[in-house]
């Protein structure tokens, strides 16, 4: 019996003074954009490791004189820096320059988490994976056949002249049109285009940037609908070329038959000389791990838990996800009228123009989810919009748009504003 009681409060002293030594430690997560879907994986996480996640909100602009993400990397250099980082849903190339975050191919290659290859390379810098979405959408441009025939993209150059041959015959661009929202539709989400992020060589100075500032500046200052016109009857009428697209769901694929039905509109994406003209663009969370954490593997473990095929189901009831079986389970799945409780058909979504009434979706057809498939595997260029270059092409268009400045001089303005600014990123 006194063995028994001896070995017992051996037991115990493991239990208790043993047990804290073993208790999971807490993992500090730098979060932006705090969303939905953050707190549902970390909720998850915590429930399935035990391991608990002490979350640093950081606020990406702000009135102060150092921004967010200028804080957190201070914030790591002095050693007071998080295990791990959710840049959120405004991420763009410009918060990782620098290389203070790991290379997460040299994790991402160690698992078989079936991810959409095209769309992780995306987020590549100088041959590295500083950064992976947990998910994306895709912005891109139906364009009518009428004008653009069979072709899967369009340069700048083509699109301006297919524009100057039609637009006498009371064609638009597309509906909506002005100056300012004509250059924004152009540029916001393709900034890519003139921003060599490995380098951080800017190209604001090239003959494309001009053409694009030019092409913009052929429409009107402000753009006023006529009274009584349609917005839907304007496209059914083939009386504009484009239409923007955006992607965050696999029954947005409908938009592009409900624009121009009969088969005659083609996603052919933004002017690039590119293969694909569609962007990708971040969902609400994208992960990576800064180089001075002492868990990197556990850091890793959260973000491989957030790819694989459960955490990727979770998140894709709000965007695209990067998981390829998840994706095809959903394009079938939509395939599938869905029903309430009563036997009335659910409709997934509801398409239209206020003026007009919406159209409901209860199913997407054989053609839209392999138009959809199609999509997802060849886009392969990344948008993320950084809202401090386009302000600053904001305010330096504004005197060429008046015609106060030459287009040489603002471009030259916008070049070396741009370039100071991503050179300063990169440190």
């Amino acid at each position: 019996m006194k063995k028994f009681c001896f070995l017992t409060l051996i037991m115990l002293i493991c239990l208790t003074g043993c047990g804290k030594a073993a208790k999971p430690e807490t993992l500090k997560m730098a979060v932006f954009d705090r969303s939905k879907v953050s707190n549902q994986l970390i909720e998850e996480y915590e429930k399935r490791t035990g391991i608990p996640i002490e979350i640093v909100e950081y606020e990406r602009y702000s009135d102060e004189v150092i921004d967010g993400i200028d804080l957190l990397k201070r914030d790591i250099v002095s050693g007071k820096g998080p295990d791990i980082i959710d840049f959120g849903w405004v991420f763009t190339m410009t918060d990782v320059l620098g290389k203070y975050t790991e290379d997460l191919y040299e994790y991402l290659g160690r698992e078989d988490l079936n991810l959409l290859d095209n769309v992780v390379g995306a987020f590549e810098l100088e041959g590295e994976l500083p950064v992976i979405p947990t998910g994306f959408d895709i912005v891109s441009m139906i364009g009518d056949k009428k004008f653009f025939g069979e072709r899967n993209t369009v340069t700048m150059q083509e699109l301006m002249e297919i524009y100057e041959a039609n637009k006498d015959d009371g064609v638009m661009l597309y509906v909506g049109q002005f100056k300012i929202e004509v250059m924004a539709e152009l540029l916001v989400h393709n900034l890519g285009n003139f921003i060599d992020w490995d380098t951080g060589i800017c190209s604001f100075d090239s003959e494309e940037f001009k053409d694009v500032l030019q092409f913009a500046n052929m429409f009107s200052a402000e753009y006023e609908y006529p009274d009584g016109i349609s917005i839907r009857k304007t496209y059914l009428n083939e009386k504009a070329m484009l239409a923007p697209l955006g992607v965050s769901n696999v029954y947005d694929i409908a938009y592009v038959d409900y624009v121009y039905p009969d088969y005659k509109g083609k996603i052919i994406g933004y002017p690039t000389d590119k293969t694909s003209g569609s962007i990708i663009e971040p969902g609400y969370v994208n992960l990576a791990i800064p180089k001075t954490t002492k868990k990197k593997e556990q850091a890793w473990d959260f973000i491989q838990f957030s790819l694989e095929y459960d955490s990727q189901k979770l998140v894709s009831e709000d965007y695209l996800p990067l998981n390829k079986d998840v994706i095809k389970e959903r394009i079938e799945e939509y395939k599938k009228p869905h029903y309430d409780d009563s036997g009335e058909m659910i409709a997934v979504r509801q398409l239209g123009y206020e003026e007009d009434g919406h159209t409901p979706v209860y199913v997407i057809d054989e053609k839209q989810g392999n138009e959809l498939w199609e999509l997802v595997n060849s886009v392969d260029s990344f948008g993320g919009i950084d809202w401090k270059i386009y302000q600053i092409i904001f305010e330096e268009v504004q005197p060429y748009f008046e015609g106060a400045k030459d287009l040489d001089v603002v471009c030259d303005i916008i070049q070396k504003r741009v370039s100071v600014y991503v050179q300063e990123r990169k440190g």
